[in-house]
């Protein structure tokens, strides 16, 4: 009984492993084609770069934040940008001694009600130059009036092609501002999100999603973003605006869960550290704009 036994397990262990070759082929058969694809995709179509959509609002009209000086051996701060930026400036070309931060944020940021030259950013300019005097610290404020996560997104888009060594983003407090259109609430779940961003080097995948984004465009118009801030409260009655609404509040909430996301995606696909911060809150001695707490008691 026990010959009996082992014949059957010399039996056994090849229909296994032929199970798996199976198996193997199978898989190789039906992932081939793709393969080509892709082979043939990236041979024969220019890369598209990443960009990634937002689903919420459309970056069409936005315009650069840096414009190459006169000289062409520095960047500066548009001057279109200087109502709501501080003037800024850093090298073109960046050598092996720079070491390059961009802080993002709003206000807070900029270091209002005063300026760069009080920010936080300053500040931490001047301590890591006395920690290591042998690098050159290049600390670029980015810190926009007004400005919310979604205006944000464009503005690192762009910041990464300067080749930053640090990034810093503080932000939080200003995603109520404008006044915003939601034709739907998107809740897109976190794995969904970092799927899509990892499928986007794939190269078929990258031109299919732009080609059915053009298509949902056409169909569908995404709210265009202005391109400067338009806070409510500077409007005619513009504190009138303002109203308590449980629903856009939650859509808002929702996009700046989303926005986080793209900013700490976009990061990591370029290898470059992220620092967030925590903006602080100061309610001590400082009422509200508005209260509709008798409204809704």
């Amino acid at each position: 009984m026990k010959i009996i036994e082992k014949q059957g397990d010399s039996h056994a262990a090849p229909s296994v492993w032929r199970r798996i070759l199976i198996r193997l082929l199978v898989c190789v058969v039906v992932c081939l084609p793709l393969v080509l694809v892709e082979g043939v995709v990236r041979w024969c179509v220019p890369d598209p770069g990443l960009v990634w959509e937002d689903p919420f609002i459309s970056f069409g009209s936005l315009r650069p934040l840096f414009v190459l000086d006169a000289s062409g051996a520095a960047f500066e701060t548009s001057p279109e940008r200087t109502r709501y930026f501080c003037p800024q400036t850093f090298s073109a070309i960046k050598d092996a001694n720079t070491f390059r931060i961009f802080c993002l944020g709003g206000s807070t940021v900029q270091g209002r009600p005063y300026s760069v030259e009080t920010s936080f950013s300053t500040w931490l300019k001047l301590n890591l130059e006395v920690l290591c005097p042998e690098k050159n610290i290049e600390m670029v404020n980015c810190g926009g009036i007004s400005y919310a996560s979604y205006r944000l997104i464009p503005m690192m888009q762009e910041l990464l092609e300067y080749e930053p060594d640090l990034l810093i983003l503080c932000t939080g407090q200003n995603e109520f501002l404008e006044e915003r259109t939601y034709h739907r609430i998107k809740r897109i779940p976190r794995p969904l999100i970092g799927l899509h961003q990892a499928l986007l080097y794939v190269r078929t995948y990258n031109l299919a999603n732009r080609w059915l984004a053009s298509r949902q465009k056409r169909t569908e118009p995404t709210p265009s973003l202005s391109a400067e801030v338009q806070p409510r409260l500077d409007m005619k009655s513009g504190l009138e605006t303002y109203h308590r609404d449980p629903v856009l509040h939650d859509s808002i909430m929702a996009e700046f869960s989303y926005n986080l996301e793209v900013l700490i995606g976009k990061a990591q696909r370029a290898n470059v550290p992220m620092i967030l911060m925590n903006p602080v809150s100061n309610l001590k001695d400082c009422p509200p704009f508005k209260s509709e707490f008798r409204a809704f008691g």
